[in-house]
């Protein structure tokens, strides 16, 4: 059995979130939420103190459909964060394929997330079918950092750079 490209990618994105989390202290906020054709909700927004005993039996169960449509998941994100007690409010994307929706409705909300909640927001390209120039767009809107990245492996990394962790041990 030779895993396909897209589980490869997932496994390492995986891995991402999970040292994402093992970087933050109990009383921060963590929501993990995936997207194909519809956004779903891996963890709820909650402090890290309450995910920890299921956190990484959750983001494990993820498995790669094909489809990547962005928005309602980042509409998911912000709805969540905007009732949040969380004093920084952030969220990464992690993709590797085309994002569907227009440019301009990504912008509105990123623009909205950023001046009317306080929300900023990275992107993280991983290989050259993700929508770059869009992921850097959003990113610069966002008031966040854009990355892209031709090796999952780097995924991890990348991450604990863009959440201010990464001098911390896995």
């Amino acid at each position: 059995f030779k895993p396909s490209k897209v589980s490869y990618k997932l496994e390492y994105a995986k891995a991402a979130a999970l040292a994402a989390a093992r970087s933050l202290n109990e009383d921060d906020f963590l929501s993990v939420i995936g997207f194909d054709s519809q956004p779903f909700v891996v963890i709820p927004l909650q402090s890290i103190r309450t995910s920890a005993p299921y956190l990484a039996e959750m983001i494990n169960r993820l498995i790669a459909q094909g489809t990547t449509y962005l928005l309602p998941a980042l509409q998911e994100a912000y709805r969540d964060l905007a009732s949040s007690p969380a004093a920084i409010k952030h969220v990464v994307i992690l993709t590797d394929g085309k994002t569907g929706g227009t440019a301009d409705m990504y912008y509105d909300l990123v623009s909205n997330m950023r001046h009317k909640g306080g929300v900023t927001v990275s992107t993280i390209a991983i290989g050259r079918e993700a929508n770059v120039d869009l992921l850097a767009a959003i990113a610069r809107y966002g008031g966040g950092a854009f990355y892209q990245t031709d090796s999952p492996s780097t995924l991890p990394e990348i991450t604990l750079r863009d959440v201010g962790h990464d001098n911390r041990e896995l």
